[in-house]
């Protein structure tokens, strides 16, 4: 089932300069329902770069605030053509018709590759006028380098590891969130404060800024998430294209997480998370490219684990007194069935057990819902029988498995890696992974689950 999905745009920003748009389609599963929502983007924060910008980079952040809101709007399981991927053909309204002409085919690919659907794009003149520079509203002076800041584990080692390393140079940290998922905004506000506190005057914040959906009519929202690094990358994009000079984007990311090498079979391809993956960011470059603009984006960790990049933190002590403040978690607004109620993490998805096993070995103060042995399981410990433990029980039986260097680097290929100079890196990877997961499993107190994995 196609759905066809219609943006409006304003002719102007909203008084508290908010840009509001307008995106409907036809439910057919709904005898004459018309679906539809608005879609915020908060732009106060980022006026100024919003001003000093090209059309084509604020045109990318609008596209991209548009995915994410379609992302969330349409529900997979009820509008999927497989059980998973959805048939989706927007019409988005640009403010550079020129730059987007012929850029449907790219778009499309990028989009599909991401967030696992089929996409078809069309590109129409935009009514928005945006307003004009006031005098002396300049984006900040200086700034040698912009990193993404989510509030998760991985972009405070990023920011870290710049400040500790490059402390002449000047460091631009960008954030969004979104109101209807609770808790990025905080952690972004204290790791921000906290690094303030040891860095003060190296670096500056775009604060958080809003992207999310109001007044949607389906009953229910999609809550897999798989475009926000577009939208992420879009809007560090539309900075440094208004800072001018090139400047050098981080998206800092653990090379594990960045492959999400599959743990099962039935992970493979379009059910496969590729927020971050390899072919993602170079094809966001490519293009951010033919756009003109130009800009290096680049993920300078995608060969380590999450361990590595814990162990070689530029500063480490300071990492780990505020590691507390960050969450790594995936279903943080999903205590149901926790163990421990109140606390910050599940203790159980793959991004919980990624950062447990990252800091085994290393003060922990992050408080977990659920450990492993703490999960359901059948009489014969042949499988977790609850859905809490999928991720696990694929990540156990993925340990247990013997995998060969070929093997690897098949996978990688089906997964997506089209780079083949950087494979025998990305193979090696794998297989520290797996070493980083097996010496977290084999912590477990319950030694059938240890042996399900094949420990000991």
């Amino acid at each position: 089932m196609k759905l066809d999905l219609t943006i409006t745009a304003p002719a102007t920003l909203d008084a508290d300069d908010v840009l509001r748009a307008t995106v409907e389609f036809s439910n057919p599963r709904a005898s004459s329902r018309q679906e539809s929502a608005t879609i915020v983007l908060k732009c106060g924060d980022i006026l100024a770069y919003c001003r000093h910008a090209s059309p084509a980079a604020f045109d990318l952040l609008f596209l991209a605030s548009c995915v994410y809101g379609i992302d969330r709007l349409v529900e997979r399981r009820p509008h999927s053509v497989d059980g998973w991927s959805r048939e989706l053909s927007m019409s988005l309204p640009v403010l550079d018709t020129a730059a987007w002409q012929g850029r449907e085919d790219v778009v499309a690919q990028l989009l599909s590759f991401l967030t696992g659907d089929y996409w078809q794009v069309e590109f129409t003149a935009s009514p928005l006028v945006l307003p004009v520079p006031a005098p002396g509203d300049l984006p900040p002076a200086g700034i040698d380098q912009i990193n993404l800041f989510s509030g998760g584990l991985d972009s405070l080692i990023g920011a870290i590891d710049f400040l500790k390393n490059k402390p002449a140079q000047k460091l631009l940290l960008v954030s969004h969130y979104d109101p209807n998922m609770h808790g990025p905004k905080s952690d972004q506000f204290k790791l921000a404060q906290a690094l303030t506190a040891q860095f003060s005057q190296q670096f500056e914040w775009s604060n958080s800024i809003g992207v999310f959906l109001e007044d949607a009519t389906p009953d229910s929202q999609e809550n897999t998430l798989r475009s926000r690094s577009l939208l992420f990358i879009s809007l560090a994009i539309l900075l440094g294209d208004a800072i001018g000079g090139g400047v050098p984007i981080w998206v800092p990311e653990n090379g594990s997480v960045s492959l999400n090498y599959p743990l099962s079979a039935s992970r493979r391809s379009s059910c496969s998370t590729r927020t971050t993956h390899p072919r993602v960011i170079q094809d966001i470059c490519q293009l951010a490219d033919q756009l003109g603009l130009s800009t290096a984006i680049s993920n300078p960790y995608e060969f380590q684990t999450k361990g590595e990049m814990v162990a070689g933190c530029a500063d480490l002590p300071f990492l780990l007194s505020i590691v507390g403040e960050s969450n790594s978690c995936g279903k943080r607004g999903h205590p149901r069935g926790w163990v421990r109620l109140g606390s910050s993490h599940c203790g159980v998805c793959m991004p919980c057990v990624y950062r447990r096993a990252a800091l085994l070995g290393h003060p922990d103060p992050t408080t977990y819902g659920n450990n492993l042995e703490e999960l359901k399981y059948d009489a014969g410990f042949q499988r977790l029988t609850t859905k809490r433990g999928q991720d696990l029980d694929a990540c156990l039986s993925f340990l247990a498995s013997t995998l060969t260097p070929r093997q690897i680097r098949t996978e990688l290929l089906i997964n997506g890696i089209n780079d083949t100079a950087k494979l025998p890196g990305y193979t090696t990877l794998v297989g520290k992974t797996r070493q980083e997961l097996a010496a977290w499993v084999s912590t477990c107190r319950e030694p059938n689950l240890r042996h399900k994995a094949g420990l000991p």
